[in-house]
C-alpha cells in the first residue's frame, strides 16, 4: 500500500486522499496509564457518541456520496458501540462493517494496529469495489 508503487509492485491499495481529525471535546475522554508490563487505556462512554456525531463531517470533506456505494470499509474496531455509531452515522450496512466486527470478535481492540487486521481480511476476500475507505482511530483522532 502506498502512493508511488514501482514498476515491479502490484499494490492492493493506493492513497487517493487522506485527512486527520481530532475529535472535538474529547480531551478528558481517554487516558493511558503506564504499568509495569503494559499500558492501560481507558475510554469513557462518551467516545462512541463523539465519533458518531463527528464522523460524517470528516467523510463529507473527503468523499462523495456516490463513492460510498462502490466502497469497502476498513473501520478500526475500537468496540461494538464505535462500529455501530460509524455505521449509523454514515448510513452503512451491516455487510459494510462485517470485517471490522469479525476482527473485533476474533482479536479484540489491539490499539492502532487493529486496522491492519481489517485490511488483511478485506484483501483476502478480493472484493471488486473501486474504493476502500480505511478509518483508523489513533487516540481520539481519526485518520
Amino acid at each position: 500500500m502506498g502512493n508511488t508503487p514501482t514498476e515491479n509492485e502490484n499494490p492492493l491499495w493506493r492513497f487517493e486522499n487522506k485527512a486527520s481529525w481530532l475529535l472535538d471535546d474529547s480531551q478528558n475522554e481517554m487516558t493511558w496509564i503506564s504499568g509495569d508490563n503494559a499500558y492501560i487505556m481507558k475510554l469513557t462512554s462518551k467516545v462512541p457518541k463523539l465519533i458518531k456525531k463527528q464522523i460524517h463531517a470528516l467523510f463529507s470533506k473527503l468523499v462523495s456520496k456516490e463513492q460510498y456505494k462502490d466502497a469497502l470499509w476498513a473501520i478500526h474496531p475500537g468496540g461494538k458501540a464505535i462500529i455501530d455509531g460509524i455505521q449509523e452515522s454514515l448510513k452503512l450496512s451491516h455487510k459494510d462493517t462485517q470485517e471490522s466486527r469479525d476482527v473485533l470478535n476474533d482479536y479484540g481492540n489491539m490499539s492502532s494496529p487493529t486496522i491492519l487486521f481489517v485490511l488483511k481480511q478485506l484483501a483476502q476476500k478480493r472484493h471488486e469495489k473501486k474504493w476502500t475507505f480505511a478509518l483508523g482511530l489513533a487516540g481520539l483522532s481519526i485518520e
